[in-house]
């Protein structure tokens, strides 16, 4: 997956580290509140309460202890963590119970979710 720059970008650029390289950015198209991104190293998730305030959540990318996507017709939905991907609550990283953190709605799914596996486990895209 080649970097595509879009509307979305402009979210997370003051949040990336010097070594990191933004890879993908979208919103949710069923929750317009919602802007996700991923770089070389970490998931970004960032949910907007009104024009100025937001919640920013990020996950180092090797660290997620399981990875599950699922898809629609036109859309689909990649969650991180816990290990039963039918339960919206799951021991997250850390031991503690909280809801998984999905990249919820996004086009493309299957394409951004091999690209965050292939980061995961370290398998390098030269294209």
């Amino acid at each position: 997956m080649k970097p595509v720059p879009n509307n979305y970008t402009s979210h997370f650029k003051d949040e990336l580290k010097e070594d990191e390289k933004l890879m993908w950015s979208d919103i949710s198209y069923s929750d317009k509140n919602s802007v996700y991104a991923f770089t070389n190293k970490r998931i970004f998730i960032k949910k907007y309460k009104g024009s100025e305030k937001f919640k920013l959540r990020t996950f180092e990318i090797k660290e997620i202890p399981n990875i599950v996507l699922i898809e629609d017709d036109i859309v689909g939905t990649i969650k991180f963590g816990g290990s039963d991907p039918m339960r919206e609550n799951a021991l997250a990283w850390g031991g503690k119970a909280t809801v998984i953190q999905k990249f919820e709605s996004i086009k493309n799914a299957q394409e951004v979710y091999r690209e965050i596996l292939n980061l995961q486990y370290g398998v390098v895209d030269e294209s």
